[in-house]
């Protein structure tokens, strides 16, 4: 079946752009990143960043499960306010269920333009091992001077790397954003 990925969450202020290979079957039927409730990409973002940067007066620790009822409008919100922008590598490909392994005949996203529109771009976090590789294979790593690339594990939960591990990985955010106020 092919399935088509989703549209940039950016803006002018977005230093750093968080690359996931395709969306799953339910962040599809969502129209949602990261929308499966078993993926660890929302956690991982509440404990790196304070928490009252989604919902005014949240408390933070290294514990918490993201609050069910913080509306998608609000994370993005979120995503942007930190400084961060969503996408992914691929914009249509061939794939039945949401495994990174069943991905065939992918189609890369228009970078060159991304990077035209939104020049500030510096770092790039791929969301994976396959979002790189495809990334690397078909954009390639000299598109745009000076990018920072860092592959990260997983969220998905197909990726049975405990939460600890995950987030101890995922901090080089937190370090991107600090330097670079």
């Amino acid at each position: 079946m092919i399935v088509q990925g989703f549209k940039p969450v950016i803006d002018h202020h977005s230093h750093i752009l968080i690359l996931g290979s395709m969306p799953s079957e339910e962040s599809l039927k969502r129209q949602e990143y990261y929308a499966n409730s078993r993926n660890q990409f929302w956690r991982i973002m509440e404990i790196l960043f304070p928490a009252e940067n989604i919902e005014e007066g949240s408390e933070q620790s290294d514990n918490v499960q993201v609050n069910e009822h913080i509306s998608y409008p609000q994370k993005l919100e979120f995503v942007l306010r930190n400084q961060l922008a969503l996408w992914d590598v691929i914009a249509a490909c061939e794939r039945e269920g949401s495994l990174d392994s069943n991905i065939k005949s992918p189609e890369p996203n228009d970078f060159a333009e991304l990077f035209t529109q939104f020049p500030n771009i510096h770092c790039i976090a791929f969301n994976g091992q396959k979002a790189f590789d495809v990334y690397r294979r078909q954009v390639g790593l000299n598109l745009k001077k000076g990018l920072i690339y860092k592959a990260l594990p997983s969220t998905s939960p197909a990726h049975t790397m405990s939460l600890e591990r995950k987030v101890e990985e995922w901090k080089i955010l937190r370090d991107w954003v600090k330097s670079n106020p």
